[in-house]
């Protein structure tokens, strides 16, 4: 074990145990039999509302253009669709839905893999999705 992954797991155990310290932070529980329940809330988030903050063109550009931007590999597999006039481009397609935008991005689509929420998060695919489908639900 290198010198940088020992420094590492002692600070964990250092972290580890003082939480197990029985402080009387946040959280701690205040006497032996009696328990406090941790939990986490977080905040909603308005999904359409961040995306309209959003430049889903940009965004596309971003997250998608590497496969499905000119010489991408996904423009060179959808350009072999018949009767495909947008030749593979999703930005020149006038059929998308944004369900079915987000529906094959969140779950992939044959060659296309899923692309979890770490990278592509729900406001960011909303406008990337509003953007590809011209605003059609």
């Amino acid at each position: 074990m290198s010198r940088l992954h020992k420094a590492w797991a002692a600070a964990l155990a250092a972290v580890v145990l003082a939480g197990c310290s029985g402080g009387k932070g946040e959280g701690a529980v205040a006497d032996a039999g009696e328990a406090t329940a941790i939990t986490f809330t977080p905040s909603p988030v308005d999904v359409a509302a961040e995306a309209a903050k959003l430049d889903g063109k940009a965004l596309f550009a971003q997250r998608c253009g590497m496969c499905h931007q000119t010489i991408g590999m996904a423009v060179g597999i959808l350009s072999r669709r018949p009767a495909d006039a947008s030749g593979g481009l999703l930005e020149q397609r006038e059929d998308l839905s944004a369900a079915f935008v987000q529906a094959a991005v969140r779950t992939g689509i044959l060659n296309m893999p899923r692309m979890p929420r770490a990278e592509v998060s729900d406001p960011e695919l909303a406008a990337i999705a509003n953007y590809l489908s011209r605003g059609k639900p």
